[in-house]
């Protein structure tokens, strides 16, 4: 079965995943961009479907997925925002840390490895 899936890629993330949610950690880079990301993430979904960018909830009904979701950086903004998200990620490891961290934070998001 041919795959995109870098197992060396993997196994890198794999062994900071416990400290995904460290703003000062191994992640800090993902952290600081985090903002910028996310700001063009939400103009352009909002500018897609017609939504209010000042919304509170611009996503309200819409499904996401996030591919590639790590340890949910994205995914748990995007749920506050009102989208039904699904976060995907090739690494176990990272997906149990998002899932832990969604829970902690009362989002509901459906995470898949």
């Amino acid at each position: 079965m041919n795959t995109s899936i870098d197992a060396q890629e993997i196994s890198n993330f794999s062994r900071d995943a416990d400290k995904w949610w460290d703003a000062n950690g191994p992640f800090k880079p993902l952290h600081r961009l985090n903002p910028i990301r996310l700001a063009y993430i939400r103009s352009q979904i909002c500018i897609h479907f017609g939504r209010d960018q000042l919304s509170l909830k611009p996503f309200d009904g819409l499904d996401i997925i996030d591919i590639g979701c790590g340890g949910g950086l994205v995914s748990e903004p995007m749920a506050r925002l009102g989208g039904n998200v699904t976060g995907a990620d090739a690494d176990s490891v990272a997906i149990h840390v998002a899932r832990d961290h969604a829970e902690q934070s009362s989002l509901k998001i459906t995470y898949i490895n």
